[in-house]
């Protein structure tokens, strides 16, 4: 804002809103372990990110506080990232 000189509002304004879709896998804590240790389901992941470009994100995560790991994904259209995000959650559920 100060480098700028507009307001927050305007700033704001600039910004493109994309939707989110936000799914979780049951993973106790030797389910976590396979996943924080499975390379090929991470390069997985990081292909499908990749695939989207600058259109999206994707995170996917262990939670630190309940027996889940959490899957994100962001986008502009949002039939394409709910089926990501499925289809994360499929690949995490048949491998850990």
């Amino acid at each position: 804002m100060k480098r700028t000189g507009k307001s927050l509002s305007e700033l704001a304004s600039i910004m493109e809103r994309f939707p989110q879709v936000l799914l979780s896998v049951q993973a106790d804590a030797v389910a976590k372990d396979k996943f924080n240790q499975d390379e090929d389901l991470k390069q997985m992941i990081v292909d499908k990110d990749d695939a989207l470009g600058k259109d999206g994100r994707i995170l996917v995560r262990p939670s630190g506080t309940e027996p889940i790991i959490r899957v994100m994904v962001e986008g502009k259209d949002h039939q394409e990232i709910t089926n990501i995000a499925k289809e994360i959650v499929s690949l995490i559920e048949s491998r850990i």
